[in-house]
């Protein structure tokens, strides 16, 4: 009778530890996946930088394009008046069509033009 409850009760034993073991290696895959997943989705963020989005956003080298262009302009247009904040001789509009998105710097005084990503290209 002994026998058979040591039997029994090993038997238990074995299940509970099994169940503990399948718990913990469930829990190693998850953390794997996790892992995998925020690795793919860092390199799709360094992917997404390169690429214009929906928000209109443009990068860091067309901004220095862009104050590279503003300096050389107001030396060459002179504004009537910029005494308010945010009041700027210069605007950056979009231009939407279904083969892209162009960007320009427009200059409110004379009107002219700088293409920060043009459609040609």
């Amino acid at each position: 009778m002994i026998n058979v409850l040591y039997v029994i009760l090993s038997f238990f034993v074995i299940i509970l530890l099994t169940i503990y073991l399948i718990h913990d290696i469930i829990d190693i895959i998850s953390y794997i996946k996790n892992k995998k997943l925020k690795k793919s989705s860092s390199s799709h963020e360094d992917d997404k930088s390169s690429i214009y989005d929906e928000s209109f956003s443009i990068t860091k080298e067309e901004m220095n394009n862009v104050e590279e262009w503003e300096k050389k302009h107001k030396k060459k247009c002179k504004p009537k008046y910029t005494g308010a904040i945010s009041v700027s001789q210069f605007k950056i509009y979009f231009l939407t069509t279904s083969i892209g998105v162009g960007a320009y710097c427009r200059c409110e005084y004379c009107g002219k033009e700088h293409a920060i990503r043009d459609l040609d290209e």
